[in-house]
């Protein structure tokens, strides 16, 4: 329901939105795919891991101090960011004003999350995620339709919706401002460094995977060609909420059954039915927008099906990825993963440069398809060597 709702507002917003504001929007995207992982610095799955590995006491010492370190990660970055912003380019300002808005809160946001997929409640989940997109889409109707906003419109909408739930669930839904205490313990500190700091680089890598497309369309091209990139993916983000909603169920299960020295037979499910299922939805999306992308997208946007061919079927392969990713965030192997992102991050900016000779606009999402069925690839190879070593039988 999330997801079609996600994917119901996109017409509308295709029909009031010009692909250069779509630009923007996907300008603040590329932003805000930084913003979060940062202020988390980078290891904001340690939440749900020391919450499966730990007591409830030492858990919530564990999140106090993950909370305490970030807040101040979070207030020395904003401050050095707003500053540089506005002596530098002070004409994106209020862009990056948003972004990081939306960042603080998106961050509290995934906290909970966390929580919430650790313990498998998947139902408040659910609803938390319903109502956040249903009222996104109501206020977004409101500033764009009836108050005649642009873009501008539509991240005053997030903002306010990511600022209400961000409250809803720190004081309502969960316990993390009632239990709140300040404190700094340099080993757990050691702990969060350790374990983020080396995945850095993989953020790095990770942002030229997804977001690195839209900066090369906008450097090579125009910022109307990155408004036809942001619709493409966010047609792409149909499936990966699927995938997102399914790594909700499987992950917990798998760090159980991880916990207890076992899991390849619940791998294998995933990799045979989920894989075969995902692919099968890419196939399905591709299919519907080359016929009607006109019916759906608006006269604007007439040829998007290009790329979202190749954006959806690289959403389905980071689903199957999915599989082995959390095999090596469950046994803290940050450098690992950093290295196959990495792998995969050269691939797409090399393919990306070198194929829009040939292929122009769509160069930039066959790289991101190619890379992310090399981080595929390579997962799955160095998940298995693992599973070996540790003797992690069925």
């Amino acid at each position: 329901m999330i997801s079609l709702i996600g994917f119901l507002s996109l017409p509308y917003l295709t029909r009031v939105l010009s692909p250069k504001e779509f630009g923007y929007i996907g300008i603040m995207q590329v932003i805000l795919f930084l913003v979060v992982p940062v202020f988390a610095f980078r290891a904001e799955s340690l939440i749900g891991i020391n919450k499966a590995q730990r007591t409830e006491k030492e858990y919530l010492n564990f999140r106090n101090n993950f909370i305490s370190f970030s807040m101040i990660i979070t207030s020395i970055l904003s401050f050095t960011i707003i500053l540089f912003v506005f002596i530098v380019y002070k004409e994106f300002f209020s862009l990056f004003l948003f972004a990081l808005l939306i960042g603080i809160c998106r961050y509290f946001i995934s906290i909970h999350n966390q929580e919430l997929i650790q313990d498998g409640n998947a139902t408040l989940y659910g609803k938390l995620g319903l109502l956040n997109k249903s009222l996104l889409l109501i206020l977004t109707i409101i500033f764009l339709s009836f108050f005649e906003m642009s873009w501008e419109g539509r991240f005053l909408a997030i903002l306010i919706v990511d600022f209400l739930f961000s409250l809803l669930r720190l004081f309502l839904f969960s316990d993390i401002v009632k239990k709140f205490y300040w404190s700094l313990d340099m080993k757990i500190i050691k702990e969060i460094v350790t374990f983020g700091g080396p995945l850095f680089l993989a953020l790095a890598a990770s942002w030229i995977t997804f977001q690195s497309d839209k900066v090369i369309v906008g450097y090579f091209f125009s910022i109307d060609d990155v408004g036809f990139y942001t619709v493409s993916y966010a047609v792409g983000s149909f499936v990966n909420n699927i995938n997102q909603s399914v790594r909700n169920v499987y992950v917990p299960k798998l760090r159980k059954d991880l916990s207890k020295n076992k899991g390849r037979t619940l791998i294998k499910k995933f990799q045979l039915y989920y894989g075969s299922f995902i692919l099968l939805v890419a196939i399905i999306s591709s299919v519907i927008f080359y016929k009607f992308d006109y019916y759906i997208l608006g006269n604007e946007y007439i040829g998007t099906w290009k790329i979202i061919v190749f954006v959806s079927f690289a959403y389905a392969f980071f689903g199957i990825y999915s599989a082995y990713g959390a095999i090596f965030e469950y046994y803290k192997l940050t450098v690992l993963k950093t290295k196959i992102t990495i792998y995969g991050a050269v691939s797409n900016i090399v393919l990306s440069l070198s194929l829009i000779p040939f292929f122009g606009i769509i160069a930039p999402a066959i790289g991101t398809l190619s890379s992310f069925v090399l981080i595929t690839f390579f997962s799955y190879k160095y998940a298995i060597i693992e599973l070996d070593k540790r003797g992690v039988g069925n």
